[in-house]
């Protein structure tokens, strides 16, 4: 085992080398609206698979999202120490040019269009709690055009408890990033998020202390808006 990515092995096997097994992070993440949270403004360096390097500048959060389970999918997902945090981008250089890509993951395949990268997504935990391992790592979010999910009454669950919620879109899909040299942009792991309508009573309480890359901030949460699903993410031809 890796000490510092407890969700990494290595195994030795005779004549054919060394194999390294990666457990995943949670399938999917409930995400809430900030309505509170101390001011940023970073410039950052940025490279992922759909984009080599780019620049832009990172400002305040504008969503968390939390581990959750979505219609019993994974039971073990709400206590999970992974959160993440979503950050305004703004002033992107070179622009990212449009992208035509396949989606695939539990809502089934669609064909989007990238447009513009809008939003940097980094793994953060509780404060006081230990740090997240980094194995998610980073995201840059590009908004999509076209491809269509419509799904109602699915049960979604995290640490603030049960909602049922109609789900359509996608409308953002996230891809690994490499931020300011760090991490890795070329992990398969990718995100589609989707437009949530949560029904009922879903209350989140006034206020979270968050800690992440950028440093430690005090949250205030409005009505859960998102869902995003690990997903493969590719070409379509």
């Amino acid at each position: 085992m890796h000490l510092k990515a407890p969700r990494t092995a290595y195994a030795a096997v005779f004549a054919r080398g060394v194999q390294r097994l990666t457990f995943e992070p949670p399938a999917a993440f409930h995400c809430y609206g900030v309505r509170r949270a101390a001011a940023l403004d970073a410039r950052a360096t940025l490279a992922n698979a759909l984009e080599p390097a780019f620049g832009g500048v990172v400002r305040a959060p504008r969503q968390l999202c939390m581990p959750a389970s979505v219609a019993d999918d994974d039971r073990e997902a709400a206590p999970d120490p992974a959160r993440l945090v979503g950050y305004e981008l703004h002033a992107v250089a070179p622009a990212p040019a449009p992208h035509t890509l396949r989606v695939t993951n539990r809502f089934g395949t669609v064909d989007v269009e990238t447009d513009a990268a809008d939003l940097v997504v980094t793994p953060a935990t509780d404060a006081g709690t230990a740090a997240a391992d980094g194995l998610l790592g980073d995201f840059t979010c590009y908004r999509v055009r076209g491809g269509r999910t419509r799904e109602r009454g699915v049960e979604v669950e995290d640490r603030f408890g049960l909602a049922r919620a109609d789900v359509k879109g996608p409308v953002r899909v996230c891809v690994r990033t490499a931020l300011n040299g760090g991490g890795a942009g070329d992990d398969a792991a990718e995100l589609a998020c989707y437009a949530i309508r949560v029904r009922g009573d879903a209350a989140p309480p006034a206020s979270l202390q968050i800690v992440d890359g950028f440093g430690g901030m005090t949250l205030g949460l409005v009505t859960s808006r998102r869902l995003c699903v690990r997903s493969t993410v590719g070409p379509t031809s």
